[in-house]
């Protein structure tokens, strides 16, 4: 079983757009959060995350928090950002390369 692809995304539209979007194309098992402290929060709490989609704005934040509590294995997905290490995709409502980049990090 797939585990859970975590979005960390403020606008409850775009939450929903890439939701949809994910369940449709990649089959993820996706769960939300909309805050950095609710981001702290859940990966605390939950051990089976495969895959973590932020904005450019959370990103820094988010590997922060995936560097101290040990989780480098999770894939990081940022949007917005061209000069990302990890995977990356320039807009988040160009959807192709999002589903794209979300299916290669998660081996589907």
């Amino acid at each position: 079983m797939q585990g859970i692809t975590l979005l960390v995304e403020d606008n409850d539209e775009l939450a929903q757009f890439y939701r949809l979007n994910l369940k449709v194309w990649v089959g993820a098992n996706v769960k939300r959060v909309s805050s950095i402290k609710g981001l702290e929060k859940f990966v605390q709490q939950e051990e089976n995350i495969d895959l973590i989609i932020s904005k450019s704005t959370f990103s820094p934040i988010v590997q922060k928090v995936l560097e101290l509590d040990s989780l480098s294995n999770i894939a990081h997905i940022d949007i917005g950002t061209k000069n990302f290490e990890g995977y990356s995709v320039e807009s988040g409502l160009d959807i192709k390369p999002l589903i794209q980049s979300c299916a290669k990090a998660l081996g589907v």
